[in-house]
């Protein structure tokens, strides 16, 4: 749902064109995400088995280094969208790069949700299923009220920006509660990877 809510509520508020110029941006930014889904099936299992076996230690190294890896991958994709979203839009039609800065906002939050790492899948796969249901259902909710509030004050855009908070309040909560479950933080890259 929170993936979804953006052209949800721009279907109830705005116009058919204006629906599909938010809707392109939307699937567009989830370029971003495809490194993320890939570490994804790779570490989830890891992950389990980490835990399961009590290796915290180990635990903290996999999710460390397949950050980093998120970070190296993920950056570029996110400087081609803020430097040529235009050029990419116009790939679909002239009318279409009107979106320009939406794919810009929604890309940013798409670079956030990804440069945290696969902390939803870390706490799912060490018993905290239920903690993970809670925020992603709290931050839904969030979203779908800024999206709205936002969506009559500043139109597109404040849906746009609207959603790309409420991925990354989910994403800061998700990392927060790593920290308090596990002891560690996913987004310290700069963390000394020991054996």
């Amino acid at each position: 749902m929170l993936s979804w809510s953006g052209i949800l509520i721009t279907s109830i508020f705005f116009e058919s064109y204006q629906v599909a110029l938010f809707s392109i941006a939307a699937r567009l930014s989830l370029i971003s995400t495809i490194a993320l889904e890939a570490v994804n099936l790779v570490v989830a299992p890891l992950f389990s088995d980490a835990f399961k076996t009590t290796r915290i230690n180990e635990l903290r190294k996999i999710s460390l280094v397949s950050v980093k890896f998120l970070l190296i991958a993920s950056t570029p994709i996110l400087i081609i969208f803020l430097i040529f979203a235009n050029e990419i839009l116009l790939l679909f039609g002239a009318e279409y790069t009107e979106a320009s800065n939406l794919l810009r906002i929604l890309a940013v939050g798409q670079f956030f949700n990804v440069i945290t790492g696969s902390v939803g899948f870390l706490l799912i796969m060490t018993d905290c299923e239920e903690k993970v249901k809670k925020v992603n259902v709290i931050c839904t909710i969030l979203t779908i009220i800024v999206s709205v509030i936002f969506a009559k004050v500043f139109g597109l855009y404040g849906v746009a920006v609207g959603c790309a908070l409420g991925l990354t309040c989910q994403n800061i909560f998700l990392v927060i509660m790593v920290k308090q479950q596990l002891g560690f933080n996913t987004i310290n890259i700069f963390e000394k990877i020991t054996k």
